[in-house]
């Protein structure tokens, strides 16, 4: 499975008006309100480098998350992947735990909100941990 959703859904027809030349389609607030709530508790995102196969993050992420409330894992063709979990604490604890790395690539995650706009910023800086060995203990001042 590629991680795209692929279950039958129910699609509504909303009359399409025009204003001048161009054409709109207005659905009811409700569906909006409706799709925040079933969005809410879920993170988005990508990786720096080119994406990993979806069924790899999947394992990956339920094997580490799984515990920590993660209950889907989803994907688009553009290279992103929606974390859902049970409520708005697991999103935030894996939020603040990171960064996450996912066979050595960092993945970039943001909480899903709103008109969020999927981009993939250019990074001038990323957290990197470094392990040093046989410091001298004069050398350990921070």
């Amino acid at each position: 499975m590629d991680g795209l959703i692929r279950r039958p859904m129910n699609l509504k027809y909303y009359q399409p008006f025009q204003r001048g030349n161009r054409t709109f389609v207005s659905p009811p607030l409700e569906v909006a309100d409706d799709g925040s709530k079933a969005w809410k508790n879920c993170l988005v995102g990508h990786f720096i480098e080119k994406k990993l196969p979806f069924t790899l993050v999947k394992n990956i992420a339920m094997r580490i998350w799984g515990s920590r409330g993660l209950l889907e894992v989803l994907a688009n063709e553009k290279g992103y992947y929606f974390f859902k979990f049970s409520d708005d604490e697991a999103c935030s604890n894996v939020l603040e735990a990171g960064p996450w790395l996912f066979t050595g690539r960092m993945l970039i995650l943001k909480k899903w909100h709103p008109r969020l706009i999927l981009t993939k910023d250019t990074y001038s800086k990323i957290p990197v941990w470094v392990k040093l060995f046989n410091i001298p203990h004069e050398y350990w001042t921070e």
